[in-house]
């Protein structure tokens, strides 16, 4: 990328995902991290095949944490990350132990007046049923209700929780 921008050859979101491609099918997650630091610094904003591949390894590697960095500099950007995206996210963060994160984005994207998936809300409820905050929960499905997103069929009785949450491995 640098021998790119010593050329002054433009860096796309095509540059990137095949950048990120390679350097996580390389196993450079350092690699990967570099050049998604310089891609901030840049102010790029990816699109959505390249923020789903870096969202993914993010949480296949267990950090969360960058996962959730990505979601903040993107929502800072006046962006509203796919709804895959944040299935990824409330996965990564609950399985972190970080459910009042995957909460808060969860919130956003209602706030956006998007409906999340049926994924993130399942996984969601069952993590904050576990942690019984169950005042959280309720707020969850006011907020789908309001989007006219809630139905039986993705309130879960507290017994499927742990079946739901199984993605923590």
């Amino acid at each position: 990328m640098d021998e790119m921008e010593r050329k002054d050859v433009g860096v796309d979101d095509v540059s990137y995902y095949t950048l990120f491609c390679g350097m996580k099918k390389a196993g450079d997650f350092d690699g990967v991290c570099e050049v998604y630091r310089k891609m901030k610094e840049r102010d790029y904003v990816p699109r959505v095949r390249t923020v789903m591949l870096l969202m993914k390894y993010f949480c296949e590697k267990r950090r969360s944490d960058l996962g959730l960095e990505m979601w903040d500099y993107l929502v800072d950007k006046g962006c509203c990350p796919h709804r895959h995206a944040l299935d990824l996210l409330v996965i990564g963060l609950c399985c972190s132990g970080k459910v009042a994160e995957a909460f808060e984005c969860f919130k956003q994207v209602v706030e956006r007046g998007r409906l999340p998936s049926e994924r993130s809300f399942m996984v969601l409820e069952g993590a904050l049923g576990k942690l019984k905050e169950l005042e959280k929960v309720e707020e969850m499905k006011k907020m789908m209700e309001s989007l006219g997103g809630i139905g039986e069929s993705q309130s879960m009785d507290h017994d499927e929780e742990e079946e739901s949450f199984s993605d923590c491995k």
